[in-house]
């Protein structure tokens, strides 16, 4: 049987380590362009960065890089990202890798939806062993898939390519996240998370659930509950973690005016991007 055109594989030779290294090096020259993925990778090789086109393809994919025609160079969002402090970057492309699939446009970046969904089933499911859940991470993702995407073009119920390996590459980005999520190999939800991933994800929410640029914004359970899962969150440390957060982007969000018995009120004064968060 044919593999479905569509790639829900999440592939782990295009590691955090990998990815970034790419990025810093390239953010050296911004204004290089390579004129194929074979001239740039041959580029990487001299620092050590793995022979694989999965690296490119997956910054591609995360807009790091882009092809103009044949040729291949850093993005804006790429040179924003290295301008970020080292240890939240991961925690930045987390939250690119789990919200760069909408179901209006499900043909795009099908992996971006296996991976916010496995992100999922170990949040609800928090505490869990990731190498024993292995095979029912696996069962969910293709499960789920017919009703995500069936009727999209390529897509073929039955040969969705997602494995075991896919979960790896899942867990290679998890695994750098700080504060972690994994203790040995429990999954575990965190009580803390940076304060840029927590502004992303408030950006992304608010977009996402019908709110608007200079009205108050109630947060919900539902959105909490959006808002923990994106940040892999418990629960009960969002509203601490908000309060950190809101102090330090005065320009971008601050509380709402009003308080409710329904939960708290927040006010976004326009939706934050990467350009926002450089310290």
């Amino acid at each position: 049987m044919a593999a479905s055109k569509l790639t829900f594989h999440v592939a782990p030779d295009a590691s955090p380590e990998q990815v970034l290294l790419m990025i810093e090096r390239l953010a050296e020259d911004p204004a290089h362009r390579f004129s194929s993925t074979r001239e740039l990778l041959e580029f990487s090789e001299v620092w050590n960065i793995d022979d694989r086109s999965e690296i490119p393809s997956l910054a591609i994919a995360l807009g790091l890089l882009d092809r103009d025609g044949s040729e291949i160079g850093i993005t804006k969002t790429g040179l924003n990202l290295q301008f970020l402090k080292a240890q939240v970057r991961s925690d930045v492309v987390h939250f690119m890798l789990y919200s760069g699939w909408t179901p209006e446009d499900p043909a795009l970046n099908p992996f971006m939806w296996s991976y916010l969904t496995v992100c999922d089933y170990l949040w609800e499911h928090a505490p869990l062993d990731i190498l024993q859940a292995t095979p029912m991470l696996v069962e969910a993702v293709i499960t789920q898939s017919e009703h995500a995407f069936t009727g999209v073009p390529g897509y073929d119920t039955g040969s969705v390519s997602f494995s075991d390996k896919s979960i790896r590459g899942i867990r290679k980005w998890l695994d750098q996240l700080r504060p972690p999520v994994f203790q040995g190999d429990m999954f575990v939800r965190r009580h803390f998370c940076p304060p840029e991933l927590l502004l992303l994800a408030l950006g992304d929410v608010v977009l996402k659930t019908g709110g608007e640029l200079g009205i108050d914004f109630l947060l919900t359970s539902a959105r909490r509950d959006l808002l923990c899962r994106i940040c892999l969150l418990e629960p009960s440390a969002f509203d601490r973690t908000l309060d950190w957060m809101l102090p330090l982007y005065p320009a971008i969000v601050e509380p709402g005016t009003r308080t409710g018995a329904y939960g708290r009120f927040i006010r976004l004064h326009r939706t934050p991007g990467l350009e926002d968060l450089a310290s």
